[in-house]
C-alpha cells in the first residue's frame, strides 16, 4: 500500500459516518503490508463516538477500504486527533487482498515456521538473554497447543528455586516454580512485563524474581523492526501484530545459523 495523505470517510460500529484527514504509512519490509495512521479535524462529538468503538472502518476517495482502532485519542478545543493502526482488522483492499488465515500463513512460512512452531523464535531469543545474562539455560521450547505456550528451563543452583521461565500468547510470561511444567497449574506466576517485551526486559523481570532484588537490563543483542510492539491486540481470531512480532525473531542472532 502506498503512502496516503487526503480526505477519507470513517464509519463506526452504530453507523455514524465522519470525515476526516487521513494520514496513512505503509510499514515496509514485512512479510504482510500492515499500516498505521493519523486522523485529524474531528469533531468533538465524532471523537466521543471513535473513542467507544472497538473497530473503524475507513473509505478513501478511490474506493479503497481498511479497518483498525484506535492507540491514541487527543481532544481539543473543537476538535480532536486520532491515531489509528491497521493490525487486528482486514489491511486496505487492493493492496493486500487476503484473509487474516492467508495474512498469517505467509507471515509464518517467510519466518521459515509454522503457525504453532512460529513461538520458538521467540523462546530462543529470551533464551540467548538469559544466558548472555549469566543464569545457564538447560533447554527451551514451544508447545504447539493452542493457547500456543512455550517454557525455558534455568539450569542454576540455589537460591534460585523456580526451574522455568514460561510464556503464554494468553497470559504472557511468568515462572513455575516446579522442575516438571506440566505440573505448575496456579502455580504459574506472572512476570510484570508485556506479552511481547523484548527479551532483555524479560530478563530483568526474571532476574528481578529470581533474586528478590531489582536487577539492571542487559545490554540489547537485537533491534526490533520499527512498528514491533510489546502489547499487541486483536479482537479478531488471529492477531497479526502478535504474528509479525513472533516472525520478527527469525532475524534475532540466536536464530541465526
Amino acid at each position: 500500500m502506498s503512502d496516503y495523505a487526503g480526505p477519507a470517510t470513517i464509519t463506526t460500529p452504530d453507523g455514524t459516518t465522519i470525515n476526516v484527514a487521513l494520514d496513512i504509512r505503509d510499514h515496509t519490509g514485512l512479510p504482510v503490508p500492515s499500516w498505521s495512521g493519523h486522523a485529524t479535524d474531528l469533531p468533538q462529538d465524532g471523537a466521543r463516538r471513535l473513542a467507544d468503538a472497538d473497530i473503524l472502518t475507513f473509505t478513501l476517495p478511490d474506493g479503497r477500504s481498511g479497518q483498525g482502532y484506535i492507540t491514541e485519542l487527543h481532544l481539543e478545543a473543537e476538535t480532536a486527533s486520532a491515531r489509528i493502526r491497521g493490525a487486528g482488522g482486514k489491511l486496505f483492499t487492493g493492496s493486500a487482498g487476503q484473509s487474516i488465515e492467508d495474512q498469517v500463513d505467509a507471515i509464518t512460512k517467510a519466518a521459515g515456521k509454522d503457525y504453532y512452531s512460529l513461538p520458538e523464535l521467540y523462546m530462543a531469543a529470551v533464551a540467548d538473554a538469559l544466558d548472555r545474562a549469566g543464569v545457564s539455560v538447560a533447554s527451551h521450547w514451544a508447545n504447539p497447543d493452542d493457547p500456543r505456550n512455550g517454557a525455558i528451563e534455568l539450569a542454576v543452583p540455589a537460591p534460585y528455586e523456580e526451574r522455568h521461565v514460561a510464556w503464554s500468547e494468553t497470559d504472557g510470561w511468568g515462572y513455575i516454580p516446579t522442575t516438571d511444567t506440566t505440573k505448575g497449574g496456579d502455580r504459574f506466576e506472572v512476570l510484570p512485563v508485556d506479552l511481547l517485551a523484548l527479551p532483555e526486559d524479560v530478563v530483568a523481570a526474571a532476574m528481578a524474581r529470581l533474586t528478590r532484588d531489582k536487577e539492571p537490563r542487559p545490554a540489547a543483542a537485537w533491534t526490533p523492526p520499527d512498528d514491533y510492539t510489546t502489547a499487541p491486540f486483536s479482537q479478531e481470531e488471529y492477531c497479526l501484530e502478535l504474528e509479525r512480532g513472533l516472525a520478527a525473531y527469525a532475524t534475532h542472532p540466536a536464530n541465526q545459523p
